[in-house]
């Protein structure tokens, strides 16, 4: 996804209703990964540093991303492998979102709130 302001509409939205269930003092941090093709990939880290946003320079591909971010779930040659739709890896105080379509539906108010659901564990 190489559409900086839907990746950043994404963002700001997910950061503001996810703050509304965060204990006072705490901020989300934000790092915006665009790539060239499919998908995006999104690091969220809260903690009670002042909040900030950064957008990265554009990659080739969500498998390059993730295969450079300090996320460990995800390991080893991930050159074969491919996403969709949103996977989440939440590991301590950081959430990383993986996106891996360019779909409408994909970066929506409605997918958003469903990616919120998922993080905060609601199963409505």
């Amino acid at each position: 996804m190489e559409n900086i302001k839907v990746l950043e509409k994404y963002s700001k939205t997910l950061k503001k209703e996810l703050k509304k269930k965060l204990k006072s003092g705490l901020e989300i941090n934000s790092v915006i990964y665009p790539v060239e093709k499919e998908g995006a990939v999104f690091e969220f880290t809260i903690d009670k540093t002042k909040k900030s946003k950064r957008i990265e320079r554009k990659r080739r591909s969500v498998n390059e991303v993730v295969s450079n971010s300090s996320q460990n779930i995800i390991t080893g040659n991930i050159n074969s492998a491919s996403f969709s739709g949103t996977n989440i890896i939440m590991n301590k105080n950081k959430i990383t979102i993986i996106k891996g379509g360019n779909e409408k539906e994909e970066w929506n108010n409605k997918q958003i709130e469903k990616d919120i659901r998922i993080i905060l564990g609601d199963k409505k």
